[in-house]
């Protein structure tokens, strides 16, 4: 159920959703494991910050890869 008006809308709403949980999945417990860093305040935010540059260049290869039809 959805309160958008077409399936398009809904099945793009979906999908950058989806692409937001696997980042916090990352964030947390993946690759990053950022919950068992033990850091705070401000440790905390500059590593946060890092990992969230790291995680948007990464996306941003792989979309280039993506439109120049190879794999990374």
């Amino acid at each position: 159920m959805t309160s958008l008006e077409s399936l398009r809308e809904a099945t793009v709403a979906y999908s950058q959703r989806m692409g937001i949980e696997e980042m916090f999945r990352d964030f947390k417990k993946g690759g990053y494991n950022l919950e068992s860093t033990g850091l705070e305040a401000e440790r905390l935010l500059a590593l946060v910050l890092l990992i969230t540059f790291a995680y948007t260049v990464g996306v941003a290869a792989r979309r280039v890869a993506t439109l120049n039809n190879n794999t990374i």
